[in-house]
């Protein structure tokens, strides 16, 4: 159910997970060179359509995958985002508790939210934000910027 993107990928984010009850699959399994090795420079646009494909949750530290990549995620309607709250490095381990926290609710959006969906969490295992991504929306780009003002 839940795809741990890179900068989830590590085994003392996967242990706490299973033990939870979460089904877990990782960057690493997936995107690794024929050593076993992390492939480097892995855009989103193959992870969202791995994702959509299998129909598993991506659960990123990237606030702004769902406006730089809204093209790729209309183009793979089943895709699911549950980004941290904020983009601070921070201890993995408050992420991570923030996650079984949130597990009821995760586990109802997954079932229950009209797709493709974005959503927050925070430390304290809040769902900050969710919103379903509109596909039928016109778009001419890939990332919204905001306009300046005087």
């Amino acid at each position: 159910m839940l795809f741990l993107d890179d900068a989830f990928c590590s085994e003392h984010v996967a242990k706490p997970l299973i033990a939870a009850g979460f089904a877990v699959e990782t960057f690493d399994d997936h995107f690794s060179d024929s050593t076993g090795a992390r492939q480097q420079e892995i855009e989103d646009k193959p992870v969202i359509q791995l994702c959509h494909k299998k129909r598993w949750l991506i659960v990123t530290r990237d606030l702004n995958m769902r406006v730089d990549h809204v093209e790729t995620i209309k183009n793979h309607p089943h895709t699911m985002i549950l980004a941290t709250a904020s983009n601070s490095q921070g201890d993995l381990k408050s992420w991570v508790n923030g996650l079984i926290l949130a597990k009821p609710m995760i586990e109802k959006k997954y079932r229950r939210q009209d797709r493709p969906w974005y959503a927050q969490f925070d430390r304290q295992g809040n769902i900050t934000v969710c919103k379903t991504i509109d596909c039928t929306a016109f778009t001419n780009r890939t990332r919204q910027f905001k306009k300046a003002t005087k």
